[in-house]
């Protein structure tokens, strides 16, 4: 055993020059944490919105398998009494919430008169493609997605994230 280093290193207080650390400093240096602390950020950074976008398509597609139950709901309740409900309280659905917690928007075209387009809200008018093309014949059902604006006629910005029933119920998507 070296006496002379003991001796040094732990009264006088020297730093061994042949090792990095001495016995007595067991930490991490600065530029090892912010090294760290640095690639911790960076992954979160790619990790954050690919996690967001992956709750938004789980959302979506949760919205969509809701419509597809409610629209057989709907058909169900039209064998039984022969005209699609009023309004989704019919089928006991009325506090039924979207993935977004929002109302799922239900415009029946026999129950509720067609008001004039001015007066006519755009959860209460019949949705319309591109073309201004009504999507259903029967009824119309969608979720007003995650920023919660519709417009009756598909295409513009705000009806992106919309999820609806079209084609009578042959195809349940975005809008």
């Amino acid at each position: 055993m070296n006496h002379y280093k003991l001796f040094f290193t732990s009264v006088v207080g020297m730093v061994d020059k042949q090792t990095s650390r001495t016995p007595g400093n067991k930490g991490f240096s600065l530029v090892e944490l912010i090294t760290v602390i640095g690639i911790i950020a960076a992954l979160a950074a790619m990790a954050i919105p690919a996690f967001n976008n992956y709750i938004n398509n789980s959302k979506s597609a949760r919205a969509a398998s809701e419509i597809r139950t409610l629209s057989t709901e709907i058909s169900g309740y039209y064998l039984d009494k022969g005209s699609n409900p009023a309004t989704l309280a019919d089928i006991n659905r009325a506090n039924y919430k979207d993935p977004w917690k929002r109302d799922y928007v239900y415009y029946n075209f026999a129950a509720i008169p067609a008001l004039p387009l001015p007066l006519a809200p755009a959860a209460q008018a019949p949705l319309k493609d591109i073309l201004t093309i009504s999507n259903n014949t029967d009824y119309d059902l969608y979720s007003l997605g995650q920023d919660g604006n519709t417009a009756e006629v598909a295409g513009v910005t705000v009806t992106d994230d919309d999820i609806a029933r079209f084609n009578n119920g042959g195809y349940v998507g975005r809008r």
